[in-house]
C-alpha cells in the first residue's frame, strides 16, 4: 500500500513541498528505488519525494498519516481501514507514555 500523507495530502502544500509517502512493504533499497521510478514518473516535475516504510516509522507519524493519508495504491479496499485501526490501537495503549514523556518535557524547559 502506498499512503501520501503531509501538506500535499492536506492540500496545504506550497510550490516547495515535497511529496510524503508512507510504504508498506520490505524496506529494501530495490523498493525504495521502484516506488522513487513510479512516483517520479506519474508527478513529471522535479519535485523531492519523502519515502517512509511503515515498518520503520515513528508511531507520530502513522498516526498522521491515518488520520489525514489518502492512499494512493492498495491491493485491497480495506487495507487502509485495517491500517487505522491498528494505528488508533497502538496509539490509545501508548497515551499514557507519551503523556509522562511530554510532561518530563515540558518540565526540563
Amino acid at each position: 500500500m502506498l499512503v501520501l500523507f503531509g501538506s500535499q495530502a492536506q492540500n496545504i502544500s506550497s510550490p516547495a513541498s515535497d511529496y510524503d509517502i508512507l510504504v508498506f512493504g520490505p524496506d529494501t533499497k530495490k523498493s525504495y528505488d521502484l516506488v522513487y521510478d513510479l512516483l517520479s514518473g506519474k508527478i513529471q516535475k522535479l519535485v523531492d519525494i519523502d519515502i517512509v516504510f511503515a515498518s520503520v516509522a515513528p508511531g507520530e507519524l502513522l498516526n498522521h498519516a491515518s488520520t489525514y493519508g489518502q492512499v494512493l495504491y492498495a491491493k485491497s479496499p480495506v487495507d487502509f481501514a485495517n491500517f487505522r485501526q491498528k494505528v488508533m490501537l497502538d496509539y490509545s495503549d501508548f497515551a499514557p507514555y507519551r503523556h509522562l514523556f511530554q510532561q518530563a518535557t515540558l518540565a526540563r524547559i
